[in-house]
């Protein structure tokens, strides 16, 4: 599941002015857009050879990605290839972060794909139904490698209650590192809430084997419009936040 934590943090409405993110290192910025690139469409080979690069990218880099970066990269070839649609890009702007969850990877993807997001994140949703297009306890299970769903969320964001639609896909890949899997996320439909409109809104998470916990890596990208002095900086910070926010909600889920 994905909280849309990009959409969430632009919804603060926070104007302050601070130091953003650095920018992220060339590769790492260009794996997470091969990583959301190549879920559906890549060969396991091309997968496996991604995941593998960012496992020994995060093998010396953890520390500094855990604090997060700033994305832009994602080409507008690889969004449209999505649905039927032309995205509207202008503006797009992202984050990454990476982090460790104290849990082996089957039951944190049973959480993340499959699990009760109301029950997990009980403090946004209102409401989060998942409609699957395949057999989601299979895929969680790992029986099946491929997943997709239909999802309609109902949170709150303390000051207003935004209604979204999005779609998600899940892919396992075995990798020379162990099993990994991949999660991706898209808006259907903008969102108008408090003066801000969301134009698209994209995910990836990655989820490595790493011994008995799960090392993660998440990117979070947006588009959004606003008349109101929303601070860029400001947005991208509580991004990241909210990803690792989310990540522990996950970990305390499954204790």
């Amino acid at each position: 599941m994905s909280r849309c934590p990009f959409r969430l943090a632009v919804l603060s409405l926070v104007v302050a002015g601070c130091k953003g993110p650095p920018d992220a290192p060339k590769e790492l910025e260009a794996l997470a857009a091969y990583m959301f690139e190549k879920t559906r469409d890549g060969s396991d080979e091309e997968l496996a050879a991604g995941i593998e690069n960012l496992v020994d990218w995060l093998d010396d880099g953890y520390a500094e990605a855990h604090e997060g970066y700033r994305i832009n990269r994602l080409s507008q070839a690889s969004v449209d290839a999505l649905d039927h649609r032309q995205f509207n890009l202008n503006g797009l702007v992202g984050a990454s972060v990476a982090s460790r969850i104290n849990h082996k990877i089957k039951p944190v993807v049973g959480v993340l794909a499959n699990g009760d997001a109301v029950a997990v994140y009980g403090d946004t949703y209102i409401s989060y139904d998942r409609e699957w297009a395949t057999d989601g306890d299979c895929h969680a299970a790992r029986q099946c490698l491929w997943g997709e769903a239909s999802v309609e969320s109902l949170a709150d964001y303390g000051l207003v209650e935004v209604a979204s639609s999005y779609r998600a896909e899940y892919r396992w890949v075995e990798t020379d590192r162990g099993w990994a899997h991949l999660h991706r996320t898209w808006l259907l439909a903008p969102i108008d809430a408090l003066g801000v409109r969301t134009e698209s809104q994209f995910y990836i998470g990655v989820s490595m084997e790493d011994g008995g916990r799960t090392e993660r890596f998440q990117a979070s990208w947006v588009a959004f419009q606003t008349d109101l002095p929303l601070s860029e900086e400001s947005a991208l910070n509580q991004t990241i936040k909210r990803l690792l926010d989310s990540e522990e909600e996950v970990d305390v889920y499954l204790d």
